[in-house]
């Protein structure tokens, strides 16, 4: 008030001041409350309808009702990515989520025998990690092979979303070590089978052909 005083030569009175700053404070609180509120709306309305019915709110006004609202909706959200990885972890699968740059987001404990070592928290490279532990993949093929000699079929599951930043992909591993020794096995005993088979054919078109 002095400044003006001696610069402007104009004097606002003190209490008239803080009346208007009194007064301004709770509109611009009214004006922010509304803003947030009308962002609650339209997200809100972006849900699937079962959803928004789940999470219609209860209060005893507007704002209240949208408070109810986000809770339930986080409590909802809370509890599928719960139950998501919970199947994960009980698949009978090896199953891994990587996100968009291959990073590994979540792997349940079978993938975690696979790759031992491998933290999630590091965020770690799939490819990185698949030197680390020493398999082989077969592109052609899509098996991979561990050091043990285990087999395993690879299948890829793409996540796309309309913003490729929140892209990824879900990598499950098959066992078939027991399918590909099975099939190793029908392999040698039929390649011994047919030399068997042929000595005895030979030993036959000999005979035949010194007799002739």
């Amino acid at each position: 008030g002095v400044a003006l005083v001696l610069i402007a030569g104009l004097w606002i009175p003190v209490g008239s001041a803080l009346f208007v700053l009194i007064l301004a404070y709770p509109l611009w609180s009214w004006r922010r409350l509304t803003a947030v509120s009308n962002y609650l709306e339209k997200e809100a309305s972006t849900l699937p309808p079962r959803l928004a019915d789940s999470s219609a709110g209860d209060g005893f006004d507007v704002v209240a009702q949208q408070v109810n609202r986000m809770r339930g909706l986080v409590r909802h959200v809370s509890d599928s990515f719960a139950f998501l990885q919970s199947v994960i972890e009980v698949a009978p699968d090896a199953i891994i989520v990587l996100d968009n740059k291959g990073t590994v987001q979540m792997l349940n404990p079978k993938a975690q025998s696979l790759f031992p070592g491998l933290d999630v928290k590091l965020e770690p490279d799939f490819r990185e990690a698949r030197l680390v532990a020493g398999v082989t993949f077969d592109e052609t093929a899509d098996e991979m092979t561990t050091q043990s000699g285990d087999t395993y079929l690879v299948a890829r599951a793409r996540l796309d979303k309309q913003n490729i930043e929140e892209g990824g992909e879900i990598v499950a591993l098959r066992d078939i070590s027991q399918i590909r020794r099975r099939e190793a096995e029908r392999s040698e005993m039929l390649e011994f089978l047919s030399h068997d088979m042929r000595t005895p054919q030979v030993a036959i078109i000999g005979l035949s052909n010194r007799e002739n």
